[in-house]
């Protein structure tokens, strides 16, 4: 019979002991070493509870499932006989072989095994069984050794005959001695890495070099990285944060620079440093451009038009977006770079464009720049926050999407300022700047749907008050402090009654406020609130019995902005 010995000794053993069971059940909450077993067999259990019992003990592994139940039924009998009988067993278990094989292949013992190992017991011809436990499978005269297993165990045997000293040390040493020797004799004859199977086989990780280790660190720095960069981003966070604390677009790049970047004089010292390596040969020289070649472009018409160009303005960025310049197939960062580069080095006086600009080698010998601080033997930046210029540009796609609601203009003004041109002239410039108002209309009703959703508005719809009654109406009337003539109809008290209830009063006022220097006019907007269109605190509480002291009137009163603007004062 080829069951797999885990098999046999759960299907005649395990499925009926409730000892066994047990310890199954606490090990599915908890690890449960059973150090002092005893087995309580059922006999009388029918086989249709002990095939339910095998199919929970082997749930997870499809390779173990019996899915017939009358093959379960007519293995269960024999695999009892074939697991109890002592001439099954070697030297007619004279020497205890039955136990050790039932112990050793019990469900205890199975629930010890790593998920892995587990995965890889079949129900049949179960190699696993043959190969990792092949000491105690040999105890069963069911056991078939195959001839790579009697070569393996001849090797041993006669390692063994080899060897005077049957020490530990001395076994150590043959064994690391045999490896080495079959390491290049099976990379050989298999075509095999030696180490790697090896490692694979005893779940190992391979020995890293010095170089992978540092490749790794340095992913997982990146990868940090990244990481902080996006949780600086999300859902842009970190404009939001910019705008709350009402610092300038200018004075955040002035942090973000002294944060993230190096100071001016270090990057000067930085400079000098590289040149006077360079120039004493301690260091290559950068080449960022590398072979012409590698770039995919139409190089005779790029050079045709800018030798032809009579302008003394040249957009190097804009020409490359033109002639789409690209590198293995992708579009690159630094096209207009290359392209100066490219029209340079074939003859063309690139130095007469743009000379209104400063330009390295041309107007300056070369121009610092402030690189990034750097972690981890400088080969890695730190984590660096949006530049204004980024964040100016979200700014404006959610005013244009109304994420941002700033309102209408109001108040047109031409704003006069004196300021001393390039040229050093005193001249008038003039900027026409605008106060903002969101429409009262749109305020209210973006508050009353906000109130909706914050479930303390009081809502009733036209048929919840035609099925009020006279007493209800004016109980609901005398609770709000309303005054009524007792002359009026239920008609009239309904009427009032909702009239009450959806009438919302708007309280507003405004101050003069200074921000960044600037005087500043401000109106504010929110609802007064009324029992009569909002709930209680009481009846808020019932809404939400999670959370505690709740104040509705503190949720109902959130001031909002109505007109701002810059004062004239």
């Amino acid at each position: 019979m080829n069951y797999c010995n885990f098999v046999k000794v759960i299907i005649s053993r395990s499925t009926k002991d409730g000892a066994a069971i047990d310890v199954f059940n606490k090990n599915k909450k908890e690890d449960v070493n059973q150090t002092n077993f005893i087995a309580h067999y059922n006999p009388s259990l029918a086989i249709t509870q002990r095939y339910e019992n095998y199919n929970i003990f082997m749930n997870k592994y499809k390779k173990l499932k019996i899915h017939s139940y009358n093959q379960f039924k007519q293995q269960c009998s024999r695999l009892q006989s074939y697991v109890t009988t002592n001439k099954y067993y070697k030297n007619n278990n004279h020497s205890g072989e039955r136990n050790k094989f039932i112990n050793y292949f019990s469900l205890q013992n199975w629930l010890k095994l790593n998920e892995n190992e587990k995965g890889k017991h079949t129900l049949e011809n179960c190699n696993q069984c043959n190969v990792t436990h092949g000491d105690a499978s040999l105890l069963h005269k069911s056991y078939q050794e195959s001839p790579l297993q009697k070569i393996c165990k001849d090797l041993v045997n006669n390692l063994e005959d080899h060897n005077v000293s049957t020490s530990k040390n001395q076994g150590e040493k043959t064994v690391h001695t045999v490896v080495k020797m079959l390491e290049p004799v099976l990379e050989k004859t298999f075509d095999i890495n030696f180490k790697t199977t090896l490692a694979e086989v005893l779940n190992l990780s391979p020995k890293e070099s010095s170089a992978e280790k540092n490749q790794k660190i340095i992913s997982s720095i990146k990868e940090t990285k990244k990481q902080i960069e996006s949780s600086f981003q999300s859902d842009d966070n970190d404009l939001e944060i910019l705008l709350s604390t009402g610092k300038s677009f200018q004075q955040h790049d002035n942090e973000r620079m002294k944060l993230s970047y190096i100071s001016t004089e270090d990057a000067e010292k930085l400079v000098k440093t590289n040149q006077t390596k360079t120039s004493t040969g301690k260091k290559k020289s950068k080449n960022p451009i590398g072979h012409y070649d590698s770039y995919s472009f139409d190089k005779e018409s790029f050079l045709t038009e800018v030798r032809q160009s009579t302008s003394t303005i040249m957009n190097w960025s804009r020409l490359a977006r033109k002639y789409e310049i690209s590198c293995k197939n992708k579009i690159i960062q630094n096209g207009g770079q290359v392209l100066a580069n490219f029209a340079r080095d074939n003859g063309v006086n690139i130095a007469k464009f743009n000379r209104h600009l400063k330009i390295s080698g041309r107007d300056i010998i070369q121009r610092i720049r402030r690189p990034k601080r750097r972690v981890y033997k400088s080969k890695l930046s730190v984590p660096l926050q949006r530049s204004s210029k980024k964040l100016k540009m979200i700014l404006k796609d959610k005013i244009a999407s109304k994420a941002y609601n700033i309102g209408v203009k109001i108040t047109p003004k031409i704003l006069k300022n004196n300021i001393i041109n390039i040229n050093g002239l005193l001249e008038e410039t003039k900027t026409h700047i605008y106060g903002r108002k969101i429409p009262l209309q749109e305020l209210i009703q973006n508050e009353l749907l906000r109130l909706h959703k914050a479930s303390v508005l009081r809502i009733r719809t036209d048929q919840e008050y035609s099925d009020l009654d006279y007493q209800t109406t004016v109980q609901k009337l005398k609770k709000l402090g309303i005054k009524y003539n007792n002359n009026m109809s239920l008609p009239d008290l309904t009427n009032l009654l909702k009239t009450t209830e959806r009438t919302f009063h708007v309280k507003m006022w405004h101050d003069h406020s200074d921000i960044l220097n600037h005087t500043y006019i401000s109106f504010m907007a929110s609802l007064i609130y009324d029992s009569a269109n909002f709930l209680t605190n009481e009846e808020l509480q019932i809404t939400r019995p999670m959370q505690s002291k709740l104040n509705a009137q503190t949720i109902v009163e959130r001031p909002n902005l109505y007109i701002f603007g810059q004062s004239g004062n």
